[in-house]
């Protein structure tokens, strides 16, 4: 990925004005080999030579980056430049003197969560490790090296475990929680309207609430559920190219009676491998999909439909979609390594076709490291 050198040179630094977390990320040299928690260790280090096996002198202070030139930008976030960032790195080596061509090096580990999304043109992402978050689409077109270390924490009671369920559970929280409960899955079971549930607290809070059903464009046209607040994220993890609300209701169940409804009619799953593909529908009209759709509901259920014709479109940051795609996974391969070629929904897609579902992830400890040279 990165190799170390004596002379110290070729750190190739991006300095950012704000940290995705709000606190310094780490800093890291390929000539280093080190990944440091706050700028003054970076010099500590640096001072000390720390270069794989280099002289001290080797390290930052090489640059003649003096602690003065880290304090006044004690705002900004100190990591790793990669591909397609040259103006960036071209002003970071003209202002310390470092070298464009050698390799840079970002490395960070934590407990996996789904990846955050932000609906931007393309969709940005950013995967939570623990308290902090990784920019991940600085990352596409470059070498990204994921390592399980064989340590997996329920998402909900954070105890240790060998096995998940249910994408992060284990397996009290998996037969107990309200976050998987079978209304998470079927929301026309829910019954948190009734006051009823594993826990009426949380389906208070969680399920009576607005509820939108919606119409997607993933593989096919499919309807499906989501809280209010969950607009456009669940969109964006289900891979959707185009969406649009087909209905609003005053809480989950009632949104769920309206998704069997129109399930007679159209599907309410995504075939995430021609999702992954790409193989969409084209032009498809959702605003007429949903007037033919709405005169099919009962009266009682037509009334919750959203008169709110606004289309979404979504666009992922891919530069290459595969003809076949191969889903891998950490209970297999404890080291996935690959170009990383772009990311849709939850997954991260390699050049190669392989896949890796994040989401499914959820818990285990990952050592993310990536880097170009």
């Amino acid at each position: 990925m990165a190799g170390g050198g004596a002379s110290g040179r070729g750190v190739g630094l991006r300095w950012l004005r704000t940290s995705p977390v709000g606190s310094p990320l780490v800093l890291v040299g390929a000539s280093l080999g080190r990944w440091y928690d706050d700028p003054q260790s970076a010099l500590v280090d640096g001072r000390r030579g720390h270069s794989g096996g280099g002289a001290p002198g080797a390290g930052l202070g090489a640059f003649g980056l003096g602690r003065s030139s880290l304090s006044n930008r004690d705002r900004d976030s100190a990591t790793l430049g990669g591909a397609g960032k040259a103006d960036v790195r071209r002003r970071a080596s003209s202002n310390y003197g470092w070298s464009e061509s050698m390799p840079t090096l970002i490395s960070k580990s934590g407990n996996v969560r789904k990846m955050r999304s932000e609906l931007a043109s393309p969709v940005r992402y950013r995967l939570p490790l623990s308290e902090s978050e990784l920019d991940l689409n600085p990352l596409i077109g470059e070498m990204i090296c994921l390592r399980f270390a064989g340590r997996i924490n329920c998402v909900v009671c954070d105890r240790l475990i060998k096995k998940s369920f249910a994408q992060g559970f284990c397996f009290p929280c998996f037969q107990k929680s309200p976050e998987n409960s079978e209304c998470i899955i079927r929301p026309v079971l829910c019954r948190g309207h009734l006051g009823d549930g594993r826990d009426s607290v949380w389906e208070a809070e969680n399920h009576v609430q607005d509820h939108f059903v919606y119409l997607a464009v993933s593989s096919a046209v499919k309807v499906g559920v989501t809280r209010g607040d969950q607009i456009p994220t669940r969109w964006i993890d289900q891979g959707a190219s185009a969406a649009m609300r087909f209905a609003l209701t005053p809480n989950r169940y009632l949104a769920g009676c309206i998704e069997v409804a129109v399930a007679e009619q159209i599907t309410d799953r995504t075939n995430w491998q021609r999702m992954l593909k790409n193989e969409v529908l084209d032009d498809v009209d959702l605003p007429r999909i949903r007037e033919e759709l709405a005169m099919d509901l009962d009266e009682n259920l037509r009334a919750y439909v959203s008169s709110d014709s606004d289309v979404v479109r979504i666009h992922y940051p891919v530069q290459r979609y595969p003809q076949e795609v191969k889903s891998v996974g950490f209970d297999k391969l404890p080291e996935i390594e690959g170009c990383l070629s772009g990311i849709k929904g939850q997954y991260l897609i390699f050049d190669d076709g392989r896949v890796l579902n994040m989401r499914k992830h959820s818990g285990y400890w990952i050592e993310v490291t990536a880097g170009s040279s």
